[in-house]
């Protein structure tokens, strides 16, 4: 493969895990779903890419660093939604679905727009801790991911090797 095309291939994969990354935000099941398989095409296209040139290549690197950056970047999103899930049980107002659970347990069933507005109503209720809890837990994960992305995408853009592709930074 031309250096052209492995600039190419480099930036295309980089703006896909942007693109999944940006749907993955939006609250619609399609979109999420989408990139979702997305995100895998991602992972499986860098594990190709990488197998097929030469560990001195230019492609061969940012795959490296593309492949470390999803599994570091990934695991660092888990745990912090189990923390964030976790700090949210333990310091939220959950009566609301205790509510719904009382509902449940004495077979009165709710319509799907009631449920909705359930969901709403603990929102609004959690908020701040929702909020919170989501910045400090998930939002060193997104600004390392943001970070990462933005780096192999600039470099890759200009044709530049990752200094150390295995590094976590």
């Amino acid at each position: 493969m031309e250096a052209a095309e492995q600039k190419q291939t480099i930036v295309s994969l980089y703006v896909c895990l942007i693109a999944c990354t940006i749907l993955s935000c939006v609250p619609n099941m399609t979109c999420a779903l989408f990139s979702l398989i997305l995100f895998f095409s991602v992972l499986i296209a860098a594990y190709w890419y990488k197998f097929r040139d030469s560990e001195d290549g230019l492609l061969y690197n940012h795959m490296v660093y593309l492949i470390g950056t999803i599994w570091i970047g990934s695991s660092f999103l888990a745990i912090g939604i189990i923390v964030a899930a976790a700090m949210v049980y333990e310091k939220g107002d959950h009566s609301i679905i205790m509510q719904v659970a009382n509902n449940l347990m004495d077979v009165v069933m709710m319509s799907e727009a009631q449920l909705y507005q359930m969901a709403l109503n603990y929102i609004s209720a959690n908020r701040d801790i929702l909020l919170s809890t989501a910045l400090v837990t998930i939002g060193p994960a997104v600004l390392y991911l943001v970070y990462r992305i933005a780096n192999g995408l600039s470099r890759g853009m200009k044709g530049y090797r990752i200094a150390n592709p295995r590094t976590w930074l």
